[in-house]
């Protein structure tokens, strides 16, 4: 009875050993589906309201204690729910990749997104660091060269997704948040270095 009890408590501390390692390595994996509004100032003061939703798989722990980099993005959208009367909304845009950047050229009707990715391991990496996608008078997204007149800009989107998302996030969120994001992701700089 003793040799019986001895195995179960060996067997028991192996499992409650490995139990511990896998949690402090971070081991841990789930579904990642949030949804949240936000407002987007533009360049020129213009306040928008957007939609979004980020789904993936979580990574690293617990989710959202990294920022962004808490789970590997599957995918991601952006739909522009209001915006000034004049101007042509765009199509809702629908990537893998994280959007940081919404720009809109009233006079050309041209929406710009430009996104980027977190997770690095396994992933399918765009030609460049950020990708930049346009909309033309409403029409559907198309990745395009990323234009020179963006870099150097300031970052408009939300990019601390993780966690339990609030139901809003205001401008002053977003930026009060970018300060704290690496430089890459508070600002399109012409040679981000991915670290993958």
């Amino acid at each position: 009875m003793k040799k019986e009890t001895g195995k179960a408590a060996t067997w028991l501390g192996w499992l409650l050993a490995v139990g511990i390692v896998l949690t402090l390595t971070g081991c841990e994996s789930g579904k990642v589906d949030l949804k949240w509004q936000e407002e987007v100032k533009m360049t020129d003061g213009q306040m928008l309201l957007v939609n979004r939703t980020a789904k993936g798989e979580q990574v690293g722990g617990h989710f959202g204690t990294t920022g962004g980099g808490g789970f590997k993005e599957k995918e991601l959208t952006l739909d522009v729910v209001k915006l000034p009367e004049n101007w042509q909304p765009p199509p809702a845009w629908r990537t893998d990749y994280v959007p940081i950047l919404l720009d809109y050229q009233p006079a050309e009707h041209t929406w710009s997104v430009v996104a980027t990715f977190f997770w690095c391991k396994g992933a399918k990496f765009p030609p460049l660091v950020y990708t930049e996608y346009q909309s033309k008078n409403g029409g559907p997204w198309v990745v395009v060269p990323l234009e020179e007149r963006l870099i150097g800009r300031s970052t408009n989107l939300y990019t601390h997704i993780g966690g339990k998302m609030p139901e809003h996030i205001t401008a002053e969120e977003t930026d009060q948040k970018s300060r704290s994001a690496f430089r890459d992701l508070r600002e399109i700089v012409p040679n981000r270095d991915p670290k993958c």
